[in-house]
């Protein structure tokens, strides 16, 4: 079983492009949960400075291989 990099509440940099390309690379997002799996998936989003969202969708399921961690609050620095 993988060990899960990220906690709830962690912030990260988006170190890989997503599929729909409407997130830029190194924006900063937030773990809002834990899915698990293998690899561990996790529910994140992009806020941006006037308290919506950045990107198409208000939340993206994506995996560790797209984040890098930013914080040491829990989350492996990559």
């Amino acid at each position: 079983m993988a060990k899960r990099r990220f906690s709830e509440y962690d912030s990260f940099k988006l170190a890989k492009a997503l599929h729909d390309e409407s997130v830029p690379l190194g924006t900063k997002g937030v773990v809002l949960m834990v899915l698990g799996g293998e690899p561990p998936a996790y529910e994140v989003e992009f806020p941006d400075d006037r308290g919506g969202n950045l990107g198409d969708a208000p939340t993206y399921t994506i995996t560790d291989e797209y984040m890098v961690g930013t914080n040491a609050g829990g989350c492996q620095l990559a």
